[in-house]
């Protein structure tokens, strides 16, 4: 969750997901980063959204999931990360109307409806593209 929105991402499309104090945060505001994961002498970007999806720089997150993309992974920082097992929840996919945000295609592909609430599920390959185009290497 972040922005009090809840998002879900299948679980295959997580590289990792580290905590906010195994990070390097932004505090200079170099770049559009929120933070940086340092793995085997590289840095890997996180980005905060806002609920518009839109770029923010706050302290409002407290873990980032890495996600699998080229050239590198690309994180998303996050309030809260909670691993839900596939047994609790029932997905529905569906195909958005109009043009995709990203060259990776459409942001969400599918839904989680429980109750009266809806819970939209990111597209993994949509997702690497719009973050690594927010950071300037899409």
């Amino acid at each position: 969750g972040f922005a009090g929105l809840d998002f879900l991402l299948p679980s295959e499309a997580s590289f990792a997901i580290e905590q906010r104090d195994g990070m390097i945060a932004n505090d200079s505001g170099d770049g559009p980063a929120t933070a940086w994961w340092e793995s085997r002498g590289t840095r890997w970007p996180a980005y905060h959204l806002d609920r518009e999806l839109k770029l923010v720089r706050n302290d409002h997150w407290q873990r980032a999931v890495f996600l699998n993309a080229h050239p590198h992974p690309v994180g998303l920082a996050a309030n809260e990360i909670q691993l839900l097992p596939r047994s609790d929840i029932q997905v529905e996919p569906f195909h958005p109307l109009g043009k995709p945000a990203t060259a990776g295609g459409h942001l969400f592909s599918a839904a989680w409806v429980k109750g009266a609430e809806a819970v939209l599920v990111f597209e993994p390959r949509a997702l690497t593209a719009f973050l690594l185009n927010i950071g300037g290497r899409a």
